[in-house]
């Protein structure tokens, strides 16, 4: 299974996201909208990810506490869940596996 981190996070803090938090080791790839000039829920970011990783939507599940990125992400066509913490997260992948 792979796992992706989509982020609308500047620059800055993406790259400490990324080198200082060990999130780029985490991941398997980091979107983030500083280095896209997108951002979520805009459909072109999300189809971004999908012509870098070659995913299909259907075998992506998008994770979010926003609502408005969840809904940009469903409209695009992934199938999304509510984040909300990281036990709940666990529990939900838990399940689907």
């Amino acid at each position: 299974m792979k796992s992706y981190l989509a982020t609308n996070n500047e620059k800055y803090r993406t790259d400490n996201l990324v080198e200082h938090r060990a999130l780029g080791t985490s991941f398997d790839a980091v979107f983030s909208s500083a280095y896209i000039g997108l951002k979520k829920p805009d459909a072109a970011f999300f189809q971004h990810i999908f012509e870098k990783t070659g995913v299909n939507k259907s075998e992506l599940i998008f994770w979010d506490d926003d609502p408005e990125n969840r809904d940009g992400a469903a409209a695009f066509g992934m199938p999304i869940e509510i984040y909300t913490d990281f036990d709940q997260f666990k529990s939900t992948i838990a399940s689907l596996l």
